[in-house]
């Protein structure tokens, strides 16, 4: 489970306690979050203040590593998934 701290920073919660997890690459609000089937956590979309992002990001909950990927094709914010 996620949850955002600020707009760019994440705390994860691991049993029974949350972790910090760093700031993102890109600042946003209005994302969907989604846990993947192999533990990583995939953020998309969103507010960069003032217009949708297309941008994508997966944190690896092994190495603590936010890491950018692939861009929908399309930008939007408060989407789900």
């Amino acid at each position: 489970m996620e949850l955002r701290d600020n707009i760019a920073g994440w705390k994860v919660f691991e049993f029974l306690r949350w972790l910090n997890t760093g700031s993102m690459n890109t600042a946003r609000a209005a994302h969907t979050t989604s846990v993947l089937l192999n533990g990583e956590v995939l953020v998309t979309g969103g507010l960069n203040y003032t217009s949708p992002l297309n941008s994508a990001e997966l944190y690896d909950t092994s190495t603590g590593i936010w890491a950018t990927t692939d861009s929908m094709n399309d930008a939007r914010a408060e989407h789900t998934t």
